[in-house]
Parts: structure tokens; sequence; C-alpha cells
């Protein structure tokens, strides 16, 4: 399957708030299960680098 042109992406759009949703979600699900354990792989290793996660079992707190 070829990747859609500029000009066939550009003729599709609708440019409201759900036209906006539905090309997000679109987009979603057309990604493989790889790409998708990719995305998940980089999210957490961005909320670790942020502070987000906790760094370890030290950092669970309530434990003696």
């Amino acid at each position: 399957m070829s990747e859609p042109t500029f000009r066939q992406c550009q003729d599709e759009w609708d440019a409201s708030y759900e036209g906006a949703e539905r090309a997000l979600l679109d987009f979603a699900l057309s990604a493989t299960p790889a790409q998708r354990l990719a995305w998940l792989e980089q999210a957490i290793e961005f909320a670790f680098l942020a502070g987000a996660l906790p760094l370890g079992d030290d950092d669970q707190g309530g434990k003696d």
C-alpha cells in the first residue's frame, strides 16, 4: 500500500474538531503493534526521565 500524497490528505481533511479527532484516531489505529510498542517504550522512558515514575524499590515509601 502506498503512502498518501499531500494532495490526497489535503482533499480529505476535515478542519473541524470532530475531523481532527477522527484523523488522530485513524492515525493511531493504523500503527502496527511494533510501532505501538516503540511508542510505549518511549513514553515510559520520557516519564522516567521527567521524574514521574519511581526510581526503584527504595522509593516506594511505607516499607521499613
